[in-house]
């Protein structure tokens, strides 16, 4: 008889809802664990046979990554090489177009020579941008850098932007009789909104007929519409004669050999300096004098918006006027000049429309513009014009005469001439030490040094500063030497023997904390027959010229004078005197002799 006692199903439902409990794995039994395979040591590894091989198709290219397709096959786009010395580069365009490089051994090959040209074809002025970049050697120490020859762009383009690029003469050996670095460097046709580059290394034998150095943007029939934006590292811009030990002392370069030939205005244009290539050895500087190798590097267009150099600039002439770019010599769309060669300075269309600005942060010497309407602001931090040479007393003795300024042999300092000019600040070129005549007072600080006090020495030399309207202000720090600033003054008629007093014109702001050495202020104010300034006291007061001009401000130095009979010392423009000369002067600006008003200001006698 079966129990009653039933045994109740477990329900799954309840038992999933029971959380499970954690136990422990049990162990096989000793039999398992010992039974199955025992180790064996062979001598050979197990052999396995797989019968599938590699696929032998090439990988479509629609398969691969596009990052490296465009340098395996990127039809001009992307250009790289190396040269002797392993510096690498690499220029890249972007947008439509391409890029042609050949090197200075197209035959080879290879890119691992100096660049020869850079060619971009098919590019759109607004579209395309180019740029180039060097990477230096690892293996020897380079300064980084690559030089090329040429550069064109016959459809135009937006932007080129070759940092560490020396803009240099890189072609074979000179040919006897034939010219040599024949056609533009830079040719630009249709014109660039962005240009720039490293250096421009312009080494002209004058023995060899080794050509200028052109840069060209735009062509002569048809000026650019757009004003580019060209930024230069340094401009070394080196004439010499190699059939020559020493090259003669005092004959300046007036012919450009380098050229920004911009056929349209400039926007701006920036570099850090004009000069000629530094002597690596100093004991050989007296061969080289500074005002003789110096090379004449010219900015052409029809107006400037800014022009800047951060650092030194000697021998550079803004105008409009100059030699027209030569002819490409084998090389097809690249005209023959049509216009004709002029000279800046010598008519009224030579100079440039406007130049809102130009600011120089180091020295200048043989600094010219030449403007034929307004200018906005003129800013010299170093002074117009080298002193070395021209200043009187043994204290500025003991330099070498290589280092001697354009005013030591005659020549202008600086030449600027416009319409009108708004502001013009000038710094001073060098700094003079004094001492104390009390020998109490010349070591102060430290037993056995003496005490100097920096006084500003030269901020003009030998430089004139022409308007035929007037000027807004004037501030300068420092002494005027052979120098003169001329409103109302009309330099065209000046050149031509005629009287230049043309217009009414005024100084609105003068000041001035330095002296006037053999130095003039005008304000429509020149002199008669006798070709010197005269004032109130020394007759014959009439000798000078006032037309209807003005001068306020303030001169806080003194007035010299050094003109003799026997040894006559003018003016930047050829006159003699010194001191502010206008019909109308307020303020402190001696001479004449000026009476005082109970207010304290000065006025010229009747």
């Amino acid at each position: 008889m079966m129990s009653e006692n039933k045994r109740k199903r477990p329900d799954p439902i309840r038992l999933a809802r029971q959380p499970r409990r954690a136990t422990f794995d049990t162990l096989e039994h000793r039999q398992l664990m010992t039974g199955g395979m025992y180790y064996y040591a062979g001598v050979y590894p197990p052999r396995f046979v797989d019968h599938s091989t590699a696929p032998l198709a090439l990988p479509k290219p629609i398969g691969s990554n596009p990052s490296v397709l465009k340098y395996l096959d990127n039809e001009g786009q992307v250009i790289s090489g190396t040269d002797r010395q392993g510096d690498q580069w690499t220029i890249t365009v972007h947008g439509p177009g391409a890029v042609i490089v050949t090197d200075i051994t197209p035959n080879d090959g290879v890119l691992h020579d100096e660049i020869d040209t850079i060619q971009i074809i098919n590019s759109d002025p607004n579209k395309t941008y180019v740029t180039g970049q060097v990477v230096a050697s690892s293996t020897v120490i380079t300064d980084g850098t690559i030089n090329f020859n040429h550069l064109t762009a016959e459809k135009g383009v937006h932007s080129i932007l070759l940092n560490g690029f020396n803009l240099t003469n890189t072609t074979l050996p000179y040919t006897s009789g034939q010219p040599y670095n024949v056609g533009p460097e830079v040719y630009l046709p249709k014109g660039v909104q962005y240009l720039q580059f490293n250096n421009i290394e312009a080494a002209i034998d004058t023995s060899t007929n080794t050509q200028p150095f052109e840069i060209v943007i735009g062509a002569i029939n048809t000026p650019i519409k757009k004003q580019p934006n060209i930024k230069i590292g340094s401009v070394f811009n080196s004439v010499v004669d190699s059939t020559l030990t020493t090259q003669p002392y005092g004959s300046p370069q007036t012919t450009p050999t380098v050229n920004f030939v911009v056929n349209g205005g400039i926007h701006k244009i920036e570099m850090v300096s004009a000069t000629a290539h530094p002597i690596s050895n100093a004991g050989m500087q007296y061969n080289y004098p500074a005002a003789t190798i110096t090379g004449r590097t010219a900015i052409r267009a029809t107006s400037i918006g800014s022009l800047k150099v951060d650092g030194a600039a000697t021998n550079l002439v803004a105008s409009r006027a100059g030699t027209p770019y030569q002819v490409q010599n084998g090389q097809a769309g690249v005209p023959a000049p049509i216009a004709p060669t002029t000279k800046p300075f010598v008519s009224t269309n030579s100079g440039l429309k406007s130049l809102k600005r130009a600011q120089f942060g180091g020295p200048t010497d043989g600094v010219g513009l030449d403007v034929q309407g307004k200018i906005g602001t003129l800013k010299f931090n170093k002074g117009i014009g080298n002193p070395t040479g021209v200043l009187p007393g043994a204290s500025n003795l003991g330099y070498n005469a290589a280092q001697q300024g354009y005013a030591s042999y005659g020549d202008l300092g600086g030449l600027i001439k416009a319409q009108s000019i708004h502001k013009v600040l000038v710094g001073p070129a060098n700094m003079n030490l004094r001492t104390s005549t009390n020998p109490n007072f010349q070591q102060l600080h430290r037993r056995g040094s003496t005490t100097y006090y920096a006084e500003p020495g030269n901020a003009l030399t030998s430089t004139a500063i022409v308007t035929q309207g007037s000027i807004g202000q004037v501030h300068i720090v420092g002494n005027s030497q052979n120098s003169q600033i001329a409103t109302g003054f009309d330099y065209q008629s000046y050149i031509h023997g005629l009287n230049p007093v043309r217009s009414p014109s005024v100084i609105k702001r003068f000041n001035q904390r330095g002296s006037l050495v053999d130095s003039v202020v005008s304000a429509s104010a020149v002199p008669g027959t006798s070709g010197a300034y005269k004032n109130g006291t020394n007759p014959p007061a009439t000798d000078t010229i006032y037309g209807p001009g003005g001068v306020t401000g303030v001169l806080t130095g003194s007035v010299y004078s050094t003109s003799t009979a026997s040894s006559p010392s003018v003016t930047a423009l050829g006159y003699q005197g010194a001191g502010v000369y206008a019909r109308h002067k307020h303020g402190i600006l001696p001479p004449p002799n000026l009476k005082t008003r109970p207010h304290g200001t000065y006025v010229r006698p009747v």
